[in-house]
C-alpha cells in the first residue's frame, strides 16, 4: 500500500515488551521475503493477501504453519471469494477487508457484506476452524451489520483510537457488540485413561452439566456418548473441544498415538462425528488443557511455562513465547515416553525403558501392590512416605521436571495429575529434590512452582479455552 505503517524492526521491539500475541497483516507486493524474520521474531500469527504472492502459495503456507505460527489471508474489496477457497482449510483465520487497504477512516463497502457471510457459511458448512475477521470500518454504524452476516473479530482502528483513553474506548466498544448477546458454549472432553468428562463451557470459563462417564471401548461407543450429551443439552454448542492423552493432529481430527488407549486411535470417527453433529471439532493434547486452565486459574499472564502432569501415565504441556508447542510430528512433551531406564520394563506406548515404566500412577499401583499389599492406595503416602522406593519415585519425578526446566531456561512450573493430589504427598521433598536437579542458584531463585487445583473440571475448562 502506499503508506508506510510498521517494519520489522518495530515489531521486534514491540516483542521485546508485548504481553498480548502479536497478530502480523502484511500489506506488501512480496510477503515471502519478510516471512522468516517474522518467524525468528515469534510472531504468533502472520497473514497476507493471497494474491500478491510471487511464487508458490502452498509452500508459503505450509512454511508459516510448519514454524507454529498461524496463518490468514485478507481479502480485498474486489478479491471473489471463491478464488482461493482450495487453501481455506488450511487457514487460522480469513480477514475480510470492507475497504481499499492503505488509509484509514474510509466507509464501507456495502457489497462486502455478501463475502462475510460468505465466509461464515462456507467455514460451517466444511467444519473449517478460520475465523471470521473484520478489516475496516468498524464502528458503531457498522458492527449490526457485520454481526448479521456473523463476523466473529473485528480489528480495531480509527475507532478505537478516536478515543483519549483506550481502556475506555474498548469497554465502550465491547459493551456496544455485546449488548443483548447470547452467550456462546463450547462442548468441553477431559479423555482419560479411566474416565471421560464432558461439560459446557461459556466465554467466562464458566463450566455447566458436567458429566464423567467410563472412557469407552470403542470409537463408535464413544461417538454415541458425545452425541447424545449434545442430545440432552438445551443449550446451542457451538464447537466439541477434546483433550486426548497422546498425540493427536487438529488438522485433519487424527488422534496418532494413545499408549494408554489405543481403541481410539485413528481419524475417520471424529471426522464423521463431527458430520453427524454438524459441529466443529477442535482436538488437543490434554495435557495443552490443562495447563491452559491452570495458568487462567491462576492468574499467571505469562508467556513461557511448562505443565508437568502426574496421573495414569506422566503428561507434559509446554507453552514458548506465549504458544502452546507441539512439534512439527505433534510429539513435543511427551516426556512419560523418553527411553531413560534399563529396566527392561514395557511401556504402553511399545517401548522399553520409558520414563512412564516408574514414574507413573500405574507404576505406583504396582510398587503398592509389590511393597506395602495391606496398604490401600490412597493411605500410601501417608504411611510409607519415608520408604526407600518411595523417596527414589519422588527423586525421579522431581529429576525429569529438573531436566526440562535446565533445558528450556523457563521460570514458571505447574504441577498436576492424581499423583501429586493424593493425600499427604509429599510435596517439600519434590520441592527440595527438584532444586537440587538445577543447574545454577539463580535458576532455583526465579522458579515459580504452582500446584494444580486439580477440580474435576480443569481439562474440559481447558479444551474449551482453546475453542474460544
Amino acid at each position: 500500500v502506499p503508506n508506510i505503517t510498521l517494519s520489522n524492526d518495530y515489531v521486534k521491539a514491540l516483542k521485546k515488551i508485548a504481553t498480548k500475541p502479536i497478530d502480523i497483516h502484511l500489506m506488501v507486493t512480496d510477503p515471502a521475503q519478510f516471512i522468516d524474520e517474522l518467524i525468528s521474531i515469534g510472531v504468533n500469527c502472520i497473514s497476507f493477501h493471497p494474491e500478491t504472492v510471487v511464487n508458490d502459495l502452498p509452500s508459503l503456507i505450509k512454511k508459516i504453519k510448519s514454524s507454529g505460527t498461524k496463518v490468514g489471508f485478507a481479502l480485498k474489496p474486489k478479491i471473489d471469494f471463491e478464488k482461493y477457497k482450495e487453501y481455506y482449510k488450511s487457514l487460522d483465520k480469513l480477514i475480510i477487508m470492507t475497504v481499499e487497504p492503505g488509509f484509514a477512516g474510509q466507509k464501507m463497502i456495502k457489497e462486502t457484506l455478501v463475502k462475510i457471510k460468505q465466509a461464515s457459511n462456507y467455514k460451517k458448512q466444511n467444519l473449517l476452524n478460520y475465523t471470521v475477521e473484520i478489516d475496516g470500518s468498524n464502528n458503531f454504524e457498522t458492527f449490526n451489520d457485520y454481526k448479521e452476516n456473523e463476523a466473529e473479530i473485528f480489528i480495531l482502528g480509527s475507532k478505537l483510537f478516536s478515543y483519549k483513553n483506550l481502556d475506555d474506548g474498548f469497554l465502550d466498544i465491547k459493551n456496544f457488540i455485546f449488548k443483548n448477546e447470547n452467550k456462546r458454549y463450547v462442548l468441553g472432553i477431559d479423555v482419560g485413561g479411566t474416565y471421560t468428562r464432558l461439560g459446557l463451557v461459556d466465554q467466562s470459563g464458566k463450566c455447566f452439566n458436567l458429566k464423567r462417564i467410563e472412557t469407552l471401548k470403542n470409537k463408535s461407543e464413544f461417538n454415541k456418548s458425545i452425541t447424545d450429551y449434545i442430545n440432552e443439552t438445551k443449550l446451542e454448542i457451538e464447537a466439541i473441544s477434546i483433550g486426548f492423552p497422546g498425540l493427536v493432529n487438529n488438522e485433519n481430527l487424527e488422534v496418532i498415538s494413545l499408549p494408554n488407549l489405543k481403541q481410539l486411535e485413528g481419524k475417520d470417527y471424529l471426522s464423521k462425528l463431527s458430520l453427524s453433529t454438524g459441529k466443529r471439532i477442535i482436538l488437543n493434547k490434554d495435557t495443552n488443557c490443562l495447563l491452559m486452565n491452570d495458568l487462567s486459574e491462576n492468574n499467571l499472564d505469562v508467556k513461557n511455562a511448562v505443565g508437568f502432569y502426574l496421573g495414569t501415565g506422566f503428561g507434559n504441556a509446554m507453552m514458548i513465547n506465549g504458544n502452546l508447542h507441539n512439534g512439527i510430528n505433534f510429539s513435543a512433551g511427551e516426556i512419560g515416553h523418553l527411553r531413560i531406564y534399563e529396566n527392561n520394563l514395557k511401556c504402553g506406548c511399545g517401548q522399553m525403558g520409558c520414563v512412564e515404566t516408574f514414574v507413573s500412577g500405574k507404576s505406583l499401583k504396582e510398587i503398592n501392590l509389590t511393597y506395602f499389599p495391606k496398604t490401600i492406595i490412597d493411605d500410601l503416602f501417608s504411611l510409607h512416605s519415608n520408604e526407600d522406593i518411595l523417596i527414589k519415585f519422588i527423586r525421579e519425578f522431581a529429576k525429569v521436571i529438573a531436566i526440562e526446566v535446565n533445558l528450556l531456561d523457563i521460570d514458571t512450573i505447574i504441577i498436576g495429575g492424581g499423583v501429586p493430589a493424593m493425600k499427604d504427598f509429599p510435596k517439600y521433598k519434590l520441592e527440595m529434590y527438584i532444586a537440587e536437579n538445577l543447574r545454577t542458584s539463580k535458576d532455583k531463585s526465579n522458579l515459580r512452582l504452582v500446584y494444580s487445583s486439580n477440580k474435576i473440571e480443569n481439562g474440559v475448562i481447558g479444551a474449551a479455552k482453546l475453542a474460544f
